[in-house]
C-alpha cells in the first residue's frame, strides 16, 4: 500500500505540471493497477485546481489501447439496452431538469428582510458582514439562492448610487459569469415584453461589466437590436438627413405670413406678397426650425432611443461612467458614427470624458485666473474614471482616440472644444523649440482636421472660436488651410453637417434676395452670422450669383465687411475652387469669347482684396500654376488684383499728355497721371509685395508670363479663335507691363537686384525676350549710372557741395558712369547671337538702343510750361483764409531744369558713341534691316512709349550726323517693305506700330512740307545719300528736296496700296489690324486726295462686306471712313504734293479715263539703292506693270 501511495504522489507531481509527460516509468505491468490509479485520479477530476481530466485523457489513450477500451465498456454492460435508458435517465436529472422548490415552504418574510438588508445596507458599508447575514437569513428562511442574486440584482438597479457596495457583494458570493449574465438577460428579456425602459438594466449591466462580472462582448451581442437592424437604423439616419437637408434649404414664410395676416384687423387688408416681404428673418428662420423638429420626430430622442435600443443604452452608460476601453470594443460593433448621430447623450458623455482627460495638461498649460469663477459647477460634474493626460505622448494615446470617435460633435460641450483648440496651438508652439514632438503631428493635425475645425459648424456661430481658430490656422502654410478647408467641405460636412449646411443655405438665399444698397449693413450682419456656421454654403450661394449677376458684386463685396479673417480665407478657398472648377468652360462655345463667369470673379478678387486684408499666397499661387500649365486667361485675375491694390493700370492705351507725361519726373506724373492715388494705396500695395515675397512666387510670375506669350502664339493659337489668341498675347503683355510698373514701385531697387535673375540669365535661361528683360531692368540700370554719376561728381567737388563744375567735367563724370553698364550690358548680349550677326549691327548700338528710354531722348517742355502757367494761376486765386498750397510752379520748374539736364548729357553721350554705333560695312541694306528687325521693330510693337521712342531713337541718330546711318533707306523699308508684318499683329501691337508710323510719317513730312526745315534738317548730312551710276562711274550725291518729295508720293503710294490690299485680300486679323493702323496714323497719311478717294472706296466695300457677319469691323471701317472725311478739305492733289516729271505728266494726260478715279497714280520708281544694289540690278528699265499700262 506504501508503495501504491508512493507512486500516486509522483503521478500527482507529474499531473501537476503544465505539460506532463508518462506515467509508465512508474508503474509496473500490472493492469490493474493501472485502472486502480487513474480511478484515484478521476475522483479529484471536479475539485478544480490541475487539469487532472485531460492529463487522465492524454495517458489512458497511451495506457490503453482503444479495442481494450471497447472491451472493458462491452464487459461491464455498457451495450445492455436497460444500461442505455439508466444513463439517459441520469443525465436528463442531472442537467435538463429544473429544481423546483415548495413555496409553500418559503416565507415572504425571509425576502423582506433581505430587501431591506440589501436597501439599508451595513453602516461600515461592509459586504463581507452584507454576505454574511444574507447567508443566515437563506438558511433560516430557507431561500432560493437564484432569487437572492435575482433580489440583488433588483436593489442594485434601483440604488445605482451604492455600485462599490453592490459589486463587491456579488463578487463575494463568488456568482458564475455565465449564471449572472442569465439572470440580466432574462430581465432584459421581460423588460422588452412589457415595452418598458431598458435603461436602468443598461446601466447596470454597464457597471458589472466595468467591474469584470460578467465579459462585455458576448453580452453585448445578445442585447437586442441586431446587425441588421443597425444597418436600417443606419440608413434610415442617412435618408432623414437627406430629407432634412432638402427641406432646409427653402424658407416657407407661409405659416408666418398666414398667422400674421390672422392678427391683422380686417379693415386693413395687406396681400401675401407684401406680408412675405416683411416678415422679419427670426420669425422666417423659426418656421424652418418648425418643419426641421416635424421631419426628426423621436428619432433622434434619448428619452425613446437608449429605452428601446440595449446597445446603444450600454454604450450610454458606459461613457458616461467613464469607461471609454470597454465603449470603445462596443464603438467598433456599430456602423460608424452611429451612437454619436443618434444619440445626444452619448455625445454628451464623449465630450465630457475628453474634457476631463485633458483637464491637468490643459490646468499646467493654462492655469487658471486668481479668483476666476469656474466654467462648470463642481458639483454638476459627474466623478468619472479617466485618467487625465499629463504629457503630449499621453494626450495623443488616450485622448486622441476619443476625439476621433466623436469628430465634429465636440462642439456638444463648447469648453471642451475651446480647450482642444488651445491645446493643439500650444502644441504647435511646443513644436517649434522640441523636435521629438515631430511624430505627434500628424494625430495632431489629424483631430484639428476631423474634429475641431469642422465643429465651428455646431457651434451656431461662436464668433470668438473663429477668431481663436485662424490664430492657430494662420501660423499653417496656406496649402495646409486649404487641404483641411477641402476635407471641411468634402468629408465631414457630408458626414456631419449635410443639415447645417442646407439650413444656412436656405437662410442666404432668403437674406440675398433683400440685398440691395440700402440693406448693404442689415444683410450683412446676416450673411456673417451665417457664415460663422457653414461659410461654404454662404460663399458657393453667393459665387454663383454673382456669376450670373455682375450688378451684385458692389453689395456682395461691402456685405462681407462683417467675415472674420477665418472666413474671408476661406473665401478664397471658394473662389480658387470655383476658378479650378473643371465642369465651367472659360470660353463661350458659341463665339470663343471670354466666359463671363470668369470676368465677373475677377472683378470680385479685386474688389475684395482691395476692401479686406487677407492672404493672398493662395491667390496667386493659383496663378502660377494656372500659367505652368499653359493657361493665360487668369491672367485677368492678376490684372485686377494689383489695379484694386496698387491703382497701378498697364500703360498699353495712352492719350497724348499720358503719354508726354511718362517723359517727365515724379511731380509731373503726379499731376498727370495722378500718382498720388496709387500712394495712398501703400499699405494695400505693401500686403501684395508681402504675398510676392513668399514660395518665390516673384521670380516665377517675372519670368512665367512674358513665356506666356509664346505659350499663346504657337500652341494655343492652334485651337482658340484667333481673336481670342490675340487678345490673350495682348493681356499677357499688358499684365507684365502693368506687374513690371508695380514692382518697380513696391520695392526697392537693391532688392529688386536681389530678388531677381540678371538680364544676361533672364535672356539667356529663361529664354525671355529682351524688349521684355530691358522694360525692367533699364530703369535700375539708368538709377545705377545716375547713382554712380553723383558719386563721382562729389569727388570731383572734393567735398565741398558749392562747387561749381564745368559742364565738359560733368558730361565727362556722366559718360565714365555709364561706361560700366553699357560694357556689361555688351558682353551679355554679344555671346547669344553668332559672329555673323554682329558685321551688320554693333554691340554698342544694341547695348545702347536697349538701354535707354523715351524720358531719356525728349522733355515734354510744353506740357511742364502748361502745368506751371496753371499751378501759378491756381496760386494767385488762393485767399488768405485758407492755408498756403505747396509751391507746384517752383516744383515743376525745378524738374524741368533737371530733365532737361539729363536729356542733354544722354544726348551728349549718343554724341560721343556716334562713331562706334554703326560699322562702315558695304551692304547697308542689310545693315539697316538688322537695325529694324533687331531693335526697331520689336520694341515699337511692344508699346506705345516704346513705340514713340523708337521714333525718337531715329530722330536723334539723324540730327547728330551719325557716321554710316542710312536715314533714307531706312525710311525706305519702314513704309515699303514693312507694312505687311500687320499680318500677325494683336490688337495691342497694332496700335503702338500704328504710333510707330504716325511718328516717323510727321517727321518725314516735315521734311517735305518746308525747303527750309529741310536744308537745315537733311542737306549736308551724311547719312542721306543715293547712289548714282553714270558712265564714269558711281558718283554719290545729296538727295534734292524735289527728289525727296517724289520719294515721299512714292513711299504714301506704297502705304495706300499696301492697305487697300489688306482691307481687300486679307484674314480677319489682317483688316483689323490695318484699320487700326490707318485711323492711327490719319494726321500725317493720307495727304494726296486720290489716296484718300482710293482708301476711302476700300474702306466702304470692307464695310459692305463684312456687315452682320463680323459687326466690329464694319463698325471699324465706318469709323476711320468717318474721321478720313473729316480731312478731306485738307488733302492735296499729287502736283501740289510733288514735282511731276514731264514724261510722267504726259502719260497721265495720255492716258484713257480709268473706271475708278480714285485708284492712285503711280508715280515714276525711285528706288533708293545702295553699291550692291546698283551693281545688283539691270541697266535696263522695268517693265510697267498691267495697271499702269491700262492708265
Amino acid at each position: 500500500m506504501a508503495e501504491i501511495e508512493q507512486v500516486i504522489r509522483k503521478v500527482d507531481e507529474e499531473f501537476s505540471k503544465e505539460k506532463p509527460g508518462s506515467i509508465k516509468e512508474h508503474l509496473d505491468v500490472d493492469p490493474e493497477l493501472y485502472y486502480d490509479i487513474l480511478s484515484a485520479f478521476d475522483t479529484a477530476i471536479d475539485e478544480g485546481g490541475v487539469d487532472y481530466k485531460g492529463n487522465v485523457k492524454l495517458n489512458a489513450q497511451a495506457l490503453f489501447p482503444a479495442d481494450f477500451n471497447k472491451l472493458e465498456f462491452i464487459s461491464c454492460g455498457a451495450e445492455d439496452p436497460v444500461t442505455r435508458q439508466r444513463l439517459v435517465k441520469l443525465k436528463t436529472r442531472l442537467y435538463y431538469k429544473q429544481l423546483k422548490f415548495n413555496l409553500l415552504r418559503e416565507e415572504a418574510e425571509g425576502y423582506a428582510k433581505t430587501i431591506a438588508e440589501l436597501f439599508a445596507g451595513d453602516k461600515h458599508n461592509d459586504s463581507g458582514r452584507t454576505l454574511s447575514r444574507l447567508q443566515k437569513l437563506i438558511g433560516q428562511f430557507n431561500l432560493d439562492p437564484n432569487r437572492v442574486i435575482d433580489i440583488i440584482l433588483e436593489c442594485f438597479e434601483a440604488n445605482s448610487d451604492r455600485a462599490s457596495y453592490y459589486t463587491a457583494l456579488l463578487s463575494a458570493l463568488k456568482v458564475n459569469k455565465n449564471d449572472l449574465s442569465d439572470s440580466l438577460k432574462r430581465k432584459f428579456i421581460f423588460e422588452e415584453k412589457v415595452d418598458g425602459s431598458v435603461f436602468s438594466l443598461c446601466n447596470l449591466s454597464a457597471i458589472i461589466c466595468e467591474q469584470g462580472l460578467i465579459d462585455l462582448i458576448p453580452f453585448f451581442t445578445f442585447l437586442n437590436p441586431e446587425q441588421t437592424a443597425m444597418m436600417a437604423s443606419q440608413r434610415k439616419h442617412n435618408e432623414l438627413v437627406k430629407s432634412r437637408a432638402r427641406k432646409a434649404q427653402v424658407v416657407v414664410t407661409t405659416t408666418v405670413v398666414e398667422a400674421r395676416l390672422v392678427e391683422q384687423d380686417e379693415n386693413a387688408p395687406q396681400t401675401d406678397t407684401k406680408a412675405a416681404a416683411a416678415v422679419p428673418f427670426h420669425l422666417a428662420f423659426e418656421g424652418q426650425i418648425t418643419e426641421d423638429q416635424k421631419l426628426m420626430g423621436d428619432f433622434y430622442n434619448d428619452d425613446v432611443t437608449l429605452a428601446k435600443n440595449m446597445k446603444l443604452g450600454l454604450l450610454c452608460a458606459l461613457l458616461e461612467r467613464g469607461s471609454f476601453d470597454l465603449g470603445l470594443k462596443l464603438l467598433d460593433k456599430f456602423p460608424k458614427f452611429l451612437p454619436v448621430h443618434r444619440s445626444l447623450r452619448i455625445r454628451t458623455a464623449l465630450a465630457k470624458l475628453i474634457n476631463a482627460s485633458i483637464s491637468s495638461l490643459y490646468a499646467s498649460i493654462y492655469p487658471p485666473l486668481d479668483g476666476a469663477p469656474s466654467a462648470v459647477p463642481e458639483d454638476s460634474e459627474q466623478v468619472l474614471t479617466v485618467e487625465p493626460v499629463a504629457s503630449w505622448n499621453d494626450f495623443v494615446n488616450r485622448t486622441v482616440p476619443m476625439v476621433n470617435e466623436l469628430g465634429p460633435y465636440v462642439a456638444t460641450n463648447p469648453i471642451t472644444a475651446f480647450k482642444l483648440l488651445r491645446l493643439i496651438s500650444a502644441f504647435m508652439k511646443d513644436l517649434k523649440t522640441d523636435i521629438n514632438l515631430e511624430s505627434l503631428k500628424p494625430a495632431i493635425i489629424g483631430i484639428l482636421d476631423s474634429a475641431v475645425l469642422p465643429a465651428l459648424s455646431l457651434l451656431d456661430g461662436n464668433h470668438a472660436y473663429s477668431d481663436e481658430l485662424w490664430e492657430l490656422l494662420n501660423t499653417f502654410d496656406y496649402k495646409v488651410r486649404f487641404r483641411l478647408y477641402a476635407h471641411w467641405r468634402n468629408i465631414a460636412t457630408p458626414a456631419f453637417l449635410e443639415v447645417q449646411r442646407a439650413t444656412v443655405l436656405g437662410r442666404t438665399k432668403y437674406s440675398l434676395k433683400r440685398l440691395s444698397k440700402d440693406t448693404v449693413k442689415l444683410i450683412g450682419r446676416q450673411i456673417g452670422k451665417l457664415s460663422h456656421i457653414h461659410p461654404f454654403a454662404v460663399f458657393e450661394y453667393l459665387l454663383e450669383q454673382v456669376q450670373v449677376f455682375q450688378n451684385l458684386i458692389g453689395p456682395v463685396v461691402d456685405s462681407l465687411r462683417f467675415l472674420t479673417p477665418l472666413e474671408l480665407d476661406v473665401m478664397t478657398f471658394c473662389i480658387i475652387d470655383s476658378l479650378a472648377s473643371p465642369e465651367k468652360g472659360q470660353l463661350k462655345a458659341e463665339d470663343g469669347t471670354l466666359s463671363m463667369w470668369i470676368t465677373a470673379l475677377a472683378t470680385l478678387i479685386g474688389a475684395l482684396y482691395k476692401k479686406f486684408s487677407t492672404d493672398l499666397t493662395g491667390m496667386l499661387q493659383f496663378i502660377v500654376n494656372e500659367l505652368k500649365t499653359g493657361k493665360s486667361i487668369d491672367l485677368l485675375i492678376l490684372r485686377e488684383i494689383i489695379s484694386n491694390m496698387s491703382g497701378i493700370d498697364s500703360n498699353v492705351a495712352l492719350t497724348e499728355n499720358s503719354l508726354e507725361a511718362l517723359t517727365g519726373g515724379d511731380v509731373l506724373k503726379q499731376e498727370v497721371l495722378h500718382t498720388a492715388t496709387i500712394r495712398n494705396l501703400k499699405r494695400l500695395s505693401s500686403r501684395l509685395r508681402d504675398a510676392l515675397l513668399k514660395n518665390d512666387l516673384l521670380a516665377t510670375l517675372f519670368i512665367l508670363m512674358p513665356q506666356q506669350n509664346n505659350c499663346v502664339a504657337f500652341e494655343d493659337s492652334q485651337h482658340l479663335p484667333l481673336k481670342l489668341a490675340g487678345q490673350l498675347f495682348d493681356q499677357c503683355r499688358e499684365t507684365f507691363i502693368q506687374f513690371n510698373n508695380f514692382i518697380q514701385f513696391a520695392f526697392k531697387p537693391e532688392e529688386l537686384a536681389t530678388l531677381l535673375p540678371d538680364a544676361k540669365t533672364l535672356v539667356s535661361e529663361a529664354y525671355l525676350p529682351i524688349v521684355t528683360v530691358m522694360h525692367f531692368w533699364r530703369e535700375n540700370y539708368m538709377r545705377e549710372i545716375v547713382s554712380n554719376w553723383r558719386k563721382d561728381l562729389k569727388k570731383l567737388q572734393g567735398g565741398e557741395e558749392t562747387a561749381i563744375l564745368e559742364d565738359s567735367q560733368i558730361q565727362l563724370a556722366f559718360n565714365s558712369a555709364a561706361k560700366p553698364t553699357i560694357t556689361y550690358l555688351e558682353e551679355s548680349f554679344q555671346p547669344l547671337y553668332n559672329a555673323d550677326y554682329w558685321l551688320d549691327l554693333t554691340p554698342r548700338l544694341f547695348a545702347l538702343f536697349w538701354l535707354f528710354d523715351l524720358g531719356d531722348l525728349q522733355v515734354p517742355t510744353a506740357l511742364y510750361e502748361t502745368l506751371i502757367a496753371k499751378a501759378k494761376s491756381e496760386q494767385a486765386h488762393e485767399t488768405s483764409r485758407k492755408r498756403p498750397k505747396e509751391d507746384k510752379a517752383r516744383k515743376l520748374k525745378d524738374e524741368l531744369k533737371s530733365r532737361e539736364e539729363h536729356v542733354h548729357r544722354v544726348a551728349s553721350l549718343l554724341q560721343h558713341e556716334a562713331d562706334k554705333l554703326f560699322s562702315p560695312i558695304q551692304n547697308r541694306s542689310s545693315q539697316m534691316l538688322r537695325f529694324l528687325q533687331s531693335c526697331i521693330l520689336p520694341r515699337a510693337m511692344f508699346s506705345e512709349s516704346d513705340a514713340a521712342y523708337c521714333a525718337k531713337f531715329v530722330e536723334v541718330l539723324h540730327r547728330q550726323k551719325t557716321p554710316n546711318l542710312q536715314s533714307m533707306l531706312f525710311f525706305d523699308k519702314i513704309f515699303c517693305d514693312s507694312v505687311y508684318i500687320l499680318n500677325g499683329l494683336s490688337e495691342t501691337e497694332s496700335h503702338a506700330i500704328g504710333k510707330f508710323y504716325q511718328l516717323m510719317l510727321e517727321l518725314s513730312l516735315r521734311w517735305h512740307d518746308s525747303s527750309r526745315v529741310f536744308d537745315d534738317e537733311c542737306v549736308g548730312f551724311p547719312m542721306l545719300l543715293k547712289v548714282k551710276k553714270t558712265e564714269e562711274g558711281e558718283i554719290k550725291e545729296t538727295v534734292g528736296f524735289d527728289e525727296y518729295r517724289s520719294i515721299c508720293f512714292k513711299w504714301h503710294f506704297r502705304l495706300t496700296k499696301s492697305f487697300n490690299h489688306l482691307m481687300k485680300e486679307g484674314s480677319y486679323v489682317s483688316k483689323r489690324n490695318a484699320l487700326i493702323v490707318m485711323t492711327k496714323i490719319l494726321t500725317a497719311f493720307p495727304i494726296v486726295d486720290i489716296h484718300v478717294n482710293s482708301l476711302r472706296k476700300t474702306a466702304e466695300t470692307l464695310k459692305d462686306a463684312e456687315k452682320n457677319v463680323r459687326n466690329d469691323l464694319s463698325l471699324q471701317a465706318a469709323t476711320y471712313i468717318t474721321q478720313l472725311m473729316r480731312k478731306k478739305s485738307a488733302t492735296l492733289k499729287p502736283d501740289e504734293f510733288y514735282t511731276i516729271q514731264q514724261k510722267e505728266k504726259a502719260k497721265v494726260e495720255k492716258a484713257p479715263p480709268s473706271k475708278t478715279p480714285e485708284a492712285p497714280v503711280r508715280p515714276s520708281r525711285k528706288r533708293i539703292t545702295t553699291t550692291e544694289d546698283s551693281e545688283a540690278s539691270s541697266p535696263k528699265k522695268a517693265a510697267p506693270s498691267s495697271r499702269s499700262s491700262k492708265r
